[in-house]
């Protein structure tokens, strides 16, 4: 057995629930699912087109097992060790104020609580508070890896869970609202990485070649040559102020796709989009195709926007509410999507 080290520490807050909704609970199977998130990710965009769905749920299943046709066991187990002080946190996120319109008037809002929303609760006379406990930016912990060296392909199975985790931590984050920014994580032993050609703490040109060859549009989140990357302009020095900027940004750009109390558009940036009490978009659920994200490089922060599209209805029809889906969904959400960026675009560097 193998044990794959790697020390942890979170670049932005990670909200991650235990069984009872409120207090902070990270375990094995929370990393395995992220880990499992970002490997299927990568498969698409290192193929030239379109992949089944049985080749994909082959693949996976060497590495993570699966549940289907008996079974089969995972390759790896994974164990988490924690710092003795543990200490969740409710304390309000603290970022400068910007002016927003609502409700037809001026006001101030705390645009990271704003990327938090759904995780706190306004009570009068307190304003927004967390309504569950957070890990705060800065907290420490170790992911290890175990694999069976006895396995078939181990150095194969060894090299893609490498991968995974390094897509993870420059990509994803772990908890709620990833896409939004939060539960980023630094790797601060990344020669794992270096030993197997991935440069950190951001990839170069050679890994966004091999990893976005194809040219298919995919039916989940993944890569392929339709990904763009936006970069801020300029580092930070705190992850606060490099998120606000990132946040300001992106409901700029979400707000300039069309008037006020308007969502045939936004609706294709993210669902559900609730007014008045009332359903505005025709799907329940649908994630967002952009990845907010914080990176820690030396003493600074880089913000990024990471667009990762995927066709818009694939694997969500259950998600149809009483409203017709539009004709041509793809086309829309494309022509909305093109809409967005070139605003990111010109907010920020086009890396990609």
């Amino acid at each position: 057995m193998e044990s794959i080290k790697f020390t942890c520490k979170l670049i932005t807050p990670m909200f991650l629930a235990g069984a009872d909704g409120k207090s902070v609970e990270l375990r094995p199977p929370s990393i395995k699912g992220a880990m499992r998130f970002w490997w299927r990710a990568s498969l698409w965009g290192i193929e030239k087109k379109s992949i089944s769905h049985n080749y994909l749920e082959s693949e996976e299943g060497k590495i993570f097992g699966t549940a289907s046709n008996n079974g089969k066991k995972s390759s790896f187990s994974i164990r988490i060790k924690f710092p003795e002080v543990f200490n969740p946190t409710r304390a309000k996120l603290k970022s400068r104020k910007v002016m927003c319109l609502i409700k037809g008037k001026m006001r101030p809002i705390n645009i990271l609580e704003y990327l938090a929303y759904g995780t706190l609760e306004y009570q009068r006379g307190d304003g927004n508070i967390f309504i569950r406990d957070y890990l705060p930016a800065g907290y420490n912990f170790t992911i290890i890896i175990n694999i069976n060296e006895n396995i078939e392909n181990y150095e194969k199975i060894k090299n893609n869970l490498i991968k995974s985790m390094y897509l993870l931590s420059i990509f994803g984050g772990l908890g709620a609202k990833t896409r939004n920014g939060f539960g980023g994580f630094t790797v601060t032993n990344p020669d794992k990485f270096s030993e197997t050609g991935l440069q950190y703490p951001y990839p170069n040109n050679d890994f966004f070649k091999e990893n976005t060859k194809n040219v298919d549009l995919p039916n989940y989140t993944a890569f392929s040559n339709k990904i763009k990357i936006f970069k801020l302009n300029e580092a930070y020095s705190s992850w606060n102020d490099c998120l606000r900027e990132i946040g300001i940004i992106y409901k700029n750009a979400r707000e300039n796709l069309e008037r006020k109390h308007h969502y045939d558009k936004r609706q294709y940036i993210g669902a559900p989009i609730v007014a008045f009490k009332d359903h505005k978009s025709f799907l329940k659920r649908r994630s967002k195709p952009y990845f907010m994200k914080v990176l820690k490089v030396n003493n600074n922060y880089e913000g990024y926007i990471f667009f990762l599209p995927s066709k818009y209805c694939d694997g969500v029809l259950s998600e149809v509410i009483a409203k017709p889906v539009p004709p041509d969904v793809d086309r829309n959400f494309e022509k909305v999507c093109d809409q967005f960026n070139r605003y990111l675009g010109l907010e920020m560097k086009e890396v990609i």
